[in-house]
């Protein structure tokens, strides 16, 4: 009876979705198989305590790689709404109805998201940062993270914030207009 307890043990800790998720220094799309969900952590940087940084990263591949759409939330800490809205998402997509892949991080900062903080731990805005610099201070080396690792990846990019605290937006697009398939995407949200 004891042996069966502990097998049965380990085929539910075996079947926990934490140990079905991988954690990775870079993304290679090709690799992942078509028509399914991909859920990955994905190395940013390294603390201060030297433990490496995480961002979540949801990836639907469909039936074909390209074109890869780009959703990303919380570049500020504290601007959650774009969270549940990738999560929500992904609970009721059918990857085989793609054609083309959604690369998602619902969570970007992971270092300030934790603490509610609209800035990075040294006080500057990562949203403003971009390209980033390899060797620069931590949130310059964390936006060419992000450079390197997250956007070579995407043909188009929807980047979601919210207002924050004690303040309120309206919905509106950031877009080059000139571009064709862009413009159609910005149109697709009647903002």
């Amino acid at each position: 009876m004891k042996r069966i307890s502990l097998l049965l043990c380990w085929v539910i800790l075996l079947q926990s979705p934490l140990l079905a998720q991988q954690y990775v220094e870079s993304l290679d799309l090709e690799s992942l198989a078509p028509n399914r969900i991909h859920k990955l952590w994905l190395k940013m940087i390294d603390n201060g305590l030297s433990q490496p940084v995480y961002i979540p990263v949801l990836i639907a591949k469909g039936r074909q790689l390209h074109p890869v759409v780009g959703l990303t939330a919380a570049i500020h800490g504290n601007e959650l709404n774009g969270i549940p809205i990738i999560q929500q998402l992904f609970e009721g997509l059918d990857p085989a109805s793609l054609n083309g892949t959604i690369l998602a991080v619902p969570g970007l900062n992971a270092i300030s998201l934790p603490l509610h903080e609209r800035r990075f731990v040294d006080e500057e805005d990562l949203n403003r940062l971009f390209p980033g610099k390899e060797d620069g201070n931590r949130s310059q080396q964390y936006a060419w993270q992000i450079k390197e690792k997250l956007l070579p990846h995407i043909d188009y990019l929807v980047d979601m914030h919210t207002a924050s605290f004690g303040r309120v937006n309206t919905l509106y697009v950031r877009a080059d207009l000139d571009d064709f398939k862009i413009s159609q995407m910005a149109g697709w949200l009647d903002a």
